[in-house]
């Protein structure tokens, strides 16, 4: 590759990391992308997939590009929303970081004994709550038909059993998930 190609390459990754930071993956398919968007644009033509993956690997060699250092950032980003680790595990996915260091990094947050701020999902709950006692009024908060909404919702924001429990609890003040005897 000319040096002229290796450094209008270079520039071009560095601009895209200037605004935002990307996994490797994901620098690879949008620089590969934009000779697809513009094939008849001359300097996009040695934009292959080898020359591109030359640069990057320059690059994360001087440590500008780090997947590691890139799903922590994402993690640290993410935590704190409504988002359980399952949600947070499959945004880290979209964004085209290997599932090796996703699971590192989540191993390593929970080996640290860091847990999620329940604050925003409880919220969030007490909201869905509101709008199912609307919907059903006169139910309990403990109703099997309240519970498994409440459950649902919460499944489908990334949260495994445990931690529902554990966010039904301090919503409610109380024991949801016991069987009824």
């Amino acid at each position: 590759m000319e040096d002229e190609v290796y450094a209008h390459i270079r520039n071009k990754i560095i601009d895209y990391l200037s605004r935002q930071t990307f996994s490797e993956k994901k620098l690879l398919s949008k620089v590969l992308e934009l000779k697809r968007r513009y094939p008849r644009t001359k300097r996009y033509e040695q934009y292959t997939a080898s020359n591109v993956q030359r640069v990057i690997d320059d690059l994360k060699g001087e440590g500008i590009i780090d997947d590691r250092r890139y799903a922590q950032d994402v993690l640290r980003q993410l935590r704190d929303t409504t988002n359980g680790i399952r949600r947070i595990s499959e945004k880290m996915r979209r964004r085209l970081i290997p599932q090796g260091i996703i699971r590192e990094v989540l191993e390593d947050f929970e080996s640290q004994g860091r847990p999620q701020d329940y604050a925003k999902i409880q919220r969030e709950t007490f909201r869905k709550y509101s709008e199912l006692a609307r919907k059903h009024p006169g139910l309990p908060p403990d109703h099997p038909k309240i519970r498994t909404a409440l459950f649902a919702f919460l499944a489908r924001k990334g949260y495994m059993p445990d931690d529902i429990g554990e966010i039904l609890k301090r919503c409610f003040q109380k024991e949801f998930l016991e069987p009824e005897e």
